[in-house]
């Protein structure tokens, strides 16, 4: 982990932490190092994401504002028009939407469920 934090900036490394942080109280693994690449490239790809124990308990926020990523998702589905979500949420940016949908997508799993036939 020490690694991965030298030579970022204080962003980058409470991003890398907090992620460190929930990781490892949901019980993955960080043990391989494939894993810390992807956590780590995954980190940089939501730089607008940031996530502070002290701060909203940890939830994914948008650029260190009291706005979380899941009430963003939120107001794109309330407000489908931009303009209005923007008129609503005037300290979000396009790219602050963007890296929260994309954040949502990345934490829904891919696991096929088979149903029971009717």
């Amino acid at each position: 982990m020490v690694d991965l934090l030298r030579g970022r900036s204080a962003q980058g490394r409470t991003l890398l932490l907090s992620i460190h942080w929930n990781l490892t109280v949901i019980g993955h693994t960080l043990a391989d190092p494939a894993a810390n690449l992807e956590y780590a490239t995954m980190a940089h790809r939501f730089d607008r994401i940031t996530s502070d124990p002290a701060r909203m308990n940890g939830q994914p926020c948008i650029r260190g504002m009291r706005l979380t990523a899941r009430r963003v998702v939120a107001a794109v589905a309330l407000y489908p028009d931009r303009e209005e979500l923007k008129r609503e949420y005037p300290e979000l940016e396009d790219e602050d939407i963007r890296q929260a949908l994309e954040y949502a997508a990345e934490s829904i799993s891919d696991e096929i469920l088979a149903l029971d036939a009717a």
